[in-house]
């Protein structure tokens, strides 16, 4: 299990494509991997499922609410 927090805080783009392409590669290989982050334009990049927790209470966000970082933003707007 690999646990980020915040991984692309500070990174300029190029590190940030860096990182995206070594989390797809790291997923492909079944590697589970557990990311708090704030950049939602990334999260809707590479994330499998999304999480959101809102007043104590844990609530998935649906795919077809999070193909981008707009929607994204969206249903977690929703979900408080």
């Amino acid at each position: 299990l690999l646990l980020l927090d915040e991984p692309t805080s500070g990174m300029d783009g190029v590190g940030i494509e860096l990182l995206g392409s070594a989390l797809q590669s790291w997923k492909t290989k079944g590697i589970p991997i557990l990311m708090v982050e704030h950049a939602l334009e990334f999260v809707a990049s590479v994330a499998t499922r999304v999480l959101v927790i809102a007043n104590g209470e844990l609530h998935l966000v649906p795919e077809q609410q999070r193909q981008t970082s707009n929607e994204l933003m969206r249903a977690i707007l929703t979900e408080l």
